[in-house]
């Protein structure tokens, strides 16, 4: 399992999160099941380890 950092937008409001998984898709998606019905923007993923 690795970290990721997420730069991302929740209905244009910008956010950055930390989420340990193990892709950077599966990251993607831990984020959206948090933001669920609402729109978001994702500008980049990066493996922190």
């Amino acid at each position: 399992m690795s970290t990721y950092k997420l730069t991302f937008s929740v209905n244009g409001t910008r956010s950055e999160q930390i989420v340990k998984a193990n892709s950077s898709i599966d990251a993607k998606k831990l984020v959206q099941m948090q933001y669920a019905n609402q729109r978001i923007t994702f500008y980049s993923v990066v493996r922190i380890n």
